[in-house]
């Protein structure tokens, strides 16, 4: 059956597709080795699915635990602070912290990535 189903235009995927087109007394012991070839087929999707998941909840926790290390670090920005890149002061102005520290203008901000004092 397996080698029919390119022949009457049905998805490997969608074998349901092909037994509905079976006549009504057609024995399983026919159909034995295409059955066993689609129940092999969903069990190792499944596993593969499995894997995924477990691979994706891993990166998940991974990146929730990076972003909890990160929201920890405190930045205080007062009257006095300037930024480093146009040294006029911060005041209420949008801002942008490296990861060494640094505050600068939003806007002085050109490469998220590197930090101006370091170029």
């Amino acid at each position: 059956m397996q080698s029919f189903l390119p022949l009457i235009n049905i998805p490997v995927s969608a074998p349901h597709q092909a037994i509905n087109l079976l006549p009504a007394n057609t024995q399983i012991r026919e159909i034995r080795v295409f059955l066993e070839s689609v129940l092999e087929e969903k069990a190792q999707r499944k596993r593969f699915d499995q894997v995924l998941k477990s691979l994706l909840q891993a990166e998940f926790l991974r990146v929730q635990e990076e972003r909890i290390f990160h929201q920890q670090v405190k930045c205080t920005i007062s009257d006095e602070k300037t930024c480093r890149v146009c040294k006029k002061k911060m005041g209420n102005s949008a801002f942008a912290r490296y990861p060494n520290g640094v505050v600068v203008h939003y806007f002085c901000c050109k490469d998220r990535g590197v930090c101006p004092t370091e170029q």
